[in-house]
């Protein structure tokens, strides 16, 4: 079997792919804006420099990120320099989003060598985007579009791989969009062999946790506050993402007393296990205390339009815990497609299906207020009925875990080799 190729402009000393190369042929002329960049810490300043100055980070230096580095296996790919690979012959050519934030913001074109595109227009080469541990690109979907359609090439020819599975608001784009729904590195270090919650030592009603404070996050805690229930949880909460809350609260219509603004002011910045917002990313750890002292979690997504599933959604499975979504409309009936089960026969599920985030939260708040009612021993015995639907995700998460296309880059691997002697239509 002809080995997939995946064609890169330049390789490093070692002979292996320099993946910040791609999509950046020519000198990009931005300049390194420190005073910005010193707000996000210094993995976005990497990403910012590999971006902007490709030829001066192409060096063994930086992290391998280039396609397919995490499989090793090569039985079925090779990568080659672009000048290298014969007329004819069909390729793929990786273009790494490591941060859609920055890739809309500062790159201003495209650049691909002469050679990628007379293949791309004889149809022997495809373009593809990687971009799917995130789902955020419908926030920059304007300037991305722009820098795709300034490409002028065939939308065929163009792959956007990416973690929103809602594919229908892209059928319009200059780009076929691929989903993929790739479980996150960091969940693979987490054991949960032994992350059995005991509900025994339940002290308090919920875990929610909320390093980046976003808008929906805003009205989900605030009716927490509204509603007197911010209390029976551990709660985190970051600093504001954009703007200050007085001006969230305006443009999200959210409403909330002077009073309940002072005790919302007062969770800004706050953690439970003292880290540091916004510079310490507790994503690939995990507080068993946590969940052996509530009775469920409360996941708030990372964002608010995608259906885009992060490690906020799997944790709480991972340690056999029960969960509600403050998320996009759906995401409970997309999880049971992934073979989970959710907790309809303990309460009203039908927050999912709500069309607006408003009546999302106003509905998972009445679920919470009744839970919120009952004494603790009447959580413990609940808890205990859960317990096989609860082992059942868990084991059900491990085969995923187990599943070859939900590994880094497993899965892109398999649709670029479906593509590789097809064409799409």
């Amino acid at each position: 079997m002809d080995k997939l190729i995946l064609g890169y402009e330049k390789f490093s000393d070692r002979g292996l792919p320099v993946y910040n190369f791609n999509g950046r042929y020519l000198p990009n002329s931005t300049i390194y804006p420190d005073d910005v960049m010193e707000l996000y810490g210094q993995p976005m300043k990497i990403w910012f420099k590999e971006l902007i100055t490709p030829e001066k980070m192409c060096s063994d230096q930086i992290p391998a990120n280039y396609l397919f580095s995490f499989v090793h296996s090569n039985q079925i790919h090779e990568y080659k320099i672009v000048s290298e690979i014969e007329t004819g012959v069909r390729y793929f050519y990786p273009i790494h989003v490591l941060s859609m934030f920055l890739y809309a913001n500062y790159v201003s074109e495209i650049s691909i060598s002469p050679k990628v595109r007379n293949d791309v227009m004889m149809g022997n080469a495809f373009i593809v985007f990687v971009y799917t541990s995130e789902g955020d690109v419908i926030n920059f979907i304007e300037k991305f579009r722009n820098l795709v359609l300034n490409l002028n090439l065939p939308k065929k020819q163009i792959l956007f791989l990416h973690g929103d599975l809602d594919t229908a608001k892209y059928d319009n784009e200059p780009y076929t969009y691929v989903p993929v729904h790739e479980m996150h590195w960091w969940l693979y270090h987490i054991d949960g062999s032994s992350l059995v919650s005991d509900q025994s030592k339940i002290e308090k009603l919920y875990i929610c946790y909320n390093r980046t404070l976003r808008p929906h996050k805003l009205l989900f805690l605030s009716q927490l506050v509204n509603n007197g229930l911010i209390n029976s949880g551990i709660v985190s909460a970051g600093k504001f993402g954009i703007g200050t809350m007085e001006q969230i609260l305006f443009a999200n219509n959210i409403q909330m007393s002077e009073e309940n603004k002072k005790i919302f002011l007062s969770l800004s910045n706050i953690s439970p296990d003292n880290k540091t917002f916004p510079y310490d990313n507790p994503a690939q750890e995990t507080r068993e205390d946590h969940y052996h002292k509530t009775f469920l979690t409360i996941t708030t997504e990372t964002l608010e339009i995608p259906l885009f599933f992060s490690e906020k959604t799997y944790k709480p499975i991972l340690h056999r815990h029960p969960f509600m979504l403050v998320g996009t409309q759906g995401m409970l009936k997309k999880l049971k497609s992934f073979g989970f089960q959710t907790f309809n026969k303990w309460w009203d599920e039908s927050y999912d299906d709500e069309p607006t985030m408003q009546g999302r939260v106003i509905k998972i708040i009445e679920v919470l207020s009744k839970l919120n009612s009952m004494s603790i021993t009447e959580l413990k015995a609940m808890r205990n009925e859960m317990n096989e639907i609860l082992e059942h995700n868990y084991q059900n998460l491990q085969k995923m875990f187990d599943n070859k296309d939900y590994h880094a880059y497993s899965e892109i691997l398999k649709i670029l080799v479906n593509l590789k002697d097809s064409r799409i239509k």
